[in-house]
């Protein structure tokens, strides 16, 4: 299907999803579902009756030596800020198009935090995770499948930034920093 803001407003409604809550507090917009089907970064689909956003998304944690890059906020151009607590640095959304996951992950850092030249001595694939969320956080009152790709990535000398990075999108703006990593104790 070909998505315009209208069929999609008239799809939404007419498998009784209410988007009042959209765009307020931790809710994404109806622009930004437009704007993930629009790219291929999500597709939805009807099963059992409900309608279910379907995502394939990369998890990737970053390390340098002892620290650990995390995702602190997200500032909203409409002045809200957004925290999520993620088990990882970036996490991205595949598109249709992305075949190659290892691809995906160098083109995700070079995206998100402008780290260019990840080599494959760098990334380490973890675990592959499907999970099914009744309501999304992102799109309340719709549902959520999410196949999730798990990965490390190690960082050299001349990638690390020590002060973090800023990603500026379109809507908002995300900041990540550095956090030591606890040892563990024997």
């Amino acid at each position: 299907m070909i998505w315009t803001r209208s069929n999609l407003q008239q799809f939404l409604k007419k498998h009784g999803v209410d988007t009042n809550e959209w765009g307020k507090g931790m809710a994404k917009t109806f622009e930004h579902l437009f704007n993930e089907l629009v790219k291929g970064e999500c597709y939805l689909k009807v099963e059992n009756n409900k309608l279910v956003r379907h995502v394939r998304a990369l998890s990737i944690r970053v390390y340098y030596k002892d620290e650990r890059l995390i995702e602190e906020y997200q500032k909203m151009k409409d002045g809200r800020f957004r925290r999520r607590i993620l088990d990882c640095s970036v996490a991205e959304k595949l598109t249709k198009y992305d075949k190659d996951l290892d691809e995906a992950v160098g083109r995700a850092l070079e995206e998100e935090l402008s780290i260019k030249n990840i080599t494959n001595d760098q990334v380490k694939k973890g675990e592959e995770l499907h999970r099914l969320h009744p309501s999304s956080e992102d799109f309340p009152g719709m549902a959520m499948s999410l196949d999730l790709y798990r990965y490390d990535v190690h960082l050299k000398y001349e990638q690390y930034h020590p002060y973090g990075y800023v990603e500026h999108q379109e809507d908002k703006e995300i900041h990540f920093n550095w956090v030591k990593m606890k040892k563990k104790v024997s």
